[in-house]
This record gives structure tokens, C-alpha cells and sequence, in this order.
């Protein structure tokens, strides 16, 4: 085997490998930083958001960033938890909305103040013979185009932040972390001094 040859192989097999590794190293660390800050902070129940007190979470964040670093607060960007306290909803996705996902379909509504409802719908037998419980909780998008969910039934960290596609005024995709797709159809009417923009 050349000595160029060699060096070649290292080059497109020890290479990815060095970068794969230090990345998943650097997650792990970051990850495993950020969960001990979260729990160092959940210690002061003076700070601590609830559904009842959601403006909470301005000191809660200001103790993560506190205990935080530059490449921490680069990394998984605490920021992004202000808006639990002050969630901005633009005028598209404001209404009721028929939701579709691997089989299970959803009433969705959003309203003008940024507060979800969400309803499993059930067929049948089994619409009949079981409860339908409804989640609730806060939806946030700084523009038309992400969306974050905080459940008023879960934790709000991990964030539960998504992608959005539109692909008409009354419908639109959005695709979370975890490659799940779920499809949106209007089910009112558009508040005509909506301006819609994509």
C-alpha cells in the first residue's frame, strides 16, 4: 500500500470519525450541563413557571444564564424559554384547526392570547365508551415559519419546537425534532385583517 494511499484512507475514515465522536462528546457535555443548571434552578421554587404564573420564567431563565457559558447558552439557546412568559402568536395561526399524524387525528385551536387547546378526535365505539381529554397549554411562534408547544400537562424543557411549512393560508406542515409530521387544515375562517404571509 503507497504511503499516498494510506494517508488517504486516514483522511476519509479517521477524519469523520475524530469529528463524530468530538461531537457527540461535546452534546453529551452540553446536554448533561444544561439538565444540572435546570435542576440547580428548580431548587428556588420562587422561580419556578407555572401554568398559574407563567411570568416566572423571567427569573428562571435569568438564573440558567447565570449558571450558564458562552458555548452553553450557544448550544441550547435558554432564550428561546422567554416566550412561556410572553408567547407571540402571528395572526395566521390563529384559530380552529384539524390535525392528522401517523393515524390519529386532533381538534386544534389557537387563540389571539397565545393558548392552545387540543382534542383527541375518536371514531365509533370507542368515541362513545371513552373520555376525550383535552391538553392545553401555551403556543408560541416568533414568525410564521417555527412554532414551540409548551403542554401544561409536561415539563417544558426539552422544548417542544417545530418547523412550519405553509403551503396555503388555511394549511400548513410542521415537522418536530423527532421526525414526526403533522398536517394542518383550517377549520374556521381567517380573520380577514389577517394579512397572510409565507
Amino acid at each position: 500500500m503507497s504511503s499516498n494511499f494510506s494517508w488517504f484512507l486516514r483522511f476519509i475514515i479517521y477524519i469523520p470519525l475524530f469529528v463524530c465522536v468530538t461531537f457527540i462528546t461535546l452534546y453529551v457535555y452540553l446536554t448533561g450541563a444544561f439538565d444540572r443548571n435546570i435542576d440547580a434552578c428548580l431548587k428556588d421554587p420562587a422561580i419556578v413557571p407555572s401554568v398559574t404564573d407563567r411570568k416566572k420564567m423571567i427569573p428562571f431563565v435569568g438564573c440558567l444564564k447565570r449558571k450558564s457559558n458562552f458555548f452553553l447558552t450557544q448550544a441550547m439557546d435558554e432564550n428561546r424559554l422567554y416566550q412561556y412568559a410572553y408567547p407571540k402568536v402571528p395572526c395566521n395561526f390563529v384559530g380552529k384547526w384539524h390535525v392528522s399524524s401517523e393515524g390519529n387525528t386532533y381538534w386544534l385551536t389557537i387563540t389571539k392570547d397565545a393558548l392552545f387547546s387540543m382534542e383527541m378526535i375518536k371514531y365509533g365505539k370507542e368515541a362513545k365508551d371513552e373520555p376525550h381529554p383535552v391538553r392545553t397549554g401555551v403556543w408560541s411562534s416568533v414568525n410564521p415559519y417555527v412554532a414551540i408547544q409548551f403542554f401544561d400537562d409536561t415539563f417544558f424543557w426539552p422544548l417542544n419546537q417545530s418547523k412550519v411549512e405553509w403551503t396555503t393560508a388555511n394549511k400548513f406542515v410542521m415537522h418536530n425534532g423527532f421526525q414526526q409530521v403533522f398536517y394542518f387544515n383550517r377549520n374556521s375562517v381567517l380573520d380577514q385583517t389577517c394579512v397572510f404571509k409565507r
